[in-house]
């Protein structure tokens, strides 16, 4: 990673009688560049109030200080408080930026820390973010348009900073194991041992939060990487294995990694109690089960044929009824668009031991090909983001555990809906929900009670 020098706070804190803006000239957004300009258009600054960008830092301190203390709302976890007091402290007595660039920083931070959530901000390296927000300013100096997700930017350069500056058995790539010892075996490292399991863990994983300190404290730690992304891990309790788990976090070990940890397993000398050993054997049997699978449905798969995929697994699935497609065609005719006529399912549900996706399946394009699912829709551990084509879901909705981001053309869904731990933001359009009208643009955070469950 490339470092730069830490900046200087007069750069951004020079005395205002510098300043030669004439008094009665408002400050115009093409005068500002950088983080102060991003600040001004995510929080709609008044710049018609501003004389110059000096006028813009005040009024984003006076912010920011609202934002400090609204933050305390969200400190109902003692490591939230600890982590959150850092950062303000960071931001506001060491002045390392100005606070236009800090509002936008702190703002990303909270973002995703909520009262009925156990989410932590990340943990602070001023390293790390010193070169991440020269990474943002240099790309805003090439491009104002230039939009970037901290939370995100910032955690990518804090596992690399990570993996540059431990040593670890990964390749070129950063695949292999990451070993994070437990306090037992390293008892003055244990906070930034923390912070590290915290940083490698998937986002499933209960250790990305709250339960690091106490699984760490019990035992070690050996995740596997691909391409620097976590895809396994064993948790040691003492001198045993208590857990493996993979990205699914559902008590089930990878099938596609078995045989690395079978490896890891050996060359660690690591001991395997019996409901372990039974773990990794059905693990095999998956594998074994998901290529037979893969073998029968190759021409399916090859032709993108939905109908015999779905119905291998008992959809019901079937084209839609011929005048239901005639009443399509025709209304999007007079529109001068083409209608192909689409399937119905009976329910959708992953198989039970793997995914769709697992047998090299785009499930996006499944969604594209079907208008309507008569009974449940259960897209937890899918890798559908966009519910395509379906305008019509009979039961429930559960996006839990699911990438889907956008509803489609979904209009009716006769059950409930489970938007827990999905990227779904808000509706894109009406949509009726249990009877229950909900109109466009709703943050799915203000569902009423009687649209939703868990």
């Amino acid at each position: 990673m490339k470092l730069y020098p830490v900046y200087n706070n007069n750069y951004f804190f020079q005395n205002r009688s510098k300043d030669k803006t004439p008094a009665f000239s408002a400050i115009k957004k093409t005068r500002l560049a950088g983080l102060s300009l991003t600040c001004a258009c995510m929080f709609k600054a008044p710049l018609e109030k501003f004389n110059s960008e000096y006028d813009l830092h005040d009024w984003a301190e006076e912010n920011i200080q609202d934002a400090f203390e609204n933050s305390t709302k969200l400190n109902n976890i003692p490591q939230r408080e600890q982590r959150l007091d850092i950062w303000k402290k960071y931001l506001t007595q060491s002045r390392p930026i100005s606070s236009s660039a800090a509002y936008v920083i702190f703002s990303s931070i909270i973002k995703d820390l909520k009262p009925d959530n156990r989410k932590l901000p990340p943990p602070l390296n001023t390293e790390v973010l010193n070169n991440t927000i020269h990474e943002i300013t240099d790309k805003l100096s090439e491009d104002s348009k230039y939009t970037f997700n901290f939370n995100k930017l910032y955690k990518k350069n804090l596992n690399s900073y990570y993996l540059n500056n431990t040593h670890n058995n990964l390749d070129k790539n950063n695949t292999g194991w990451i070993f994070i010892p437990s306090q037992l075996h390293d008892s003055k490292d244990f906070e930034s041992n923390v912070n590290n399991l915290m940083l490698f863990s998937y986002k499933t994983w209960c250790t990305t939060s709250f339960n690091a300190p106490l699984y760490l404290a019990g035992g070690d730690f050996h995740i596997f990487l691909e391409k620097g992304n976590p895809k396994a891990v064993i948790r040691m309790y003492d001198n045993y294995i208590a857990e493996i788990q993979g990205v699914r976090n559902d008590k089930s070990i990878p099938w596609q990694y078995i045989d690395v940890i079978e490896t890891r397993i050996k060359d660690k000398e690591l001991t395997v109690p019996p409901q372990i050993q039974n773990a990794i054997e059905k693990s095999h049997q998956v594998g074994e089960k998901i290529s037979l699978i893969k073998e029968e449905l190759e021409p399916a798969i090859k032709n993108n044929d939905i109908k015999a995929i779905l119905n291998y697994f008992n959809m019901g699935c079937k084209k839609e009824d011929f005048f239901t497609y005639l009443v399509k065609k025709f209304e999007t005719f007079r529109t001068g668009q083409k209608y192909t006529r689409q399937y119905t399912l009976k329910y959708f549900r992953e198989p039970e031991d793997f995914t769709l996706a697992e047998l090299g399946i785009n499930e996006n394009n499944i969604f594209k090909q079907i208008s309507e699912i008569s009974g449940d829709a259960v897209l937890t551990n899918s890798s559908v983001s966009d519910l395509g084509s379906v305008e019509y879901i009979g039961g429930k909705l559960s996006l839990n555990k699911s990438p889907v981001s956008h509803l489609g053309r979904l209009k009716v869904i006769n059950g409930k809906i489970n938007v827990k731990d999905c990227p779904l933001q808000k509706t894109e359009h009406e949509i009726t929900i249990n009877g229950i009208n909900i109109p466009a643009n709703t943050k799915k955070e203000d569902f009423p009670t009687g649209v939703t469950y868990l």
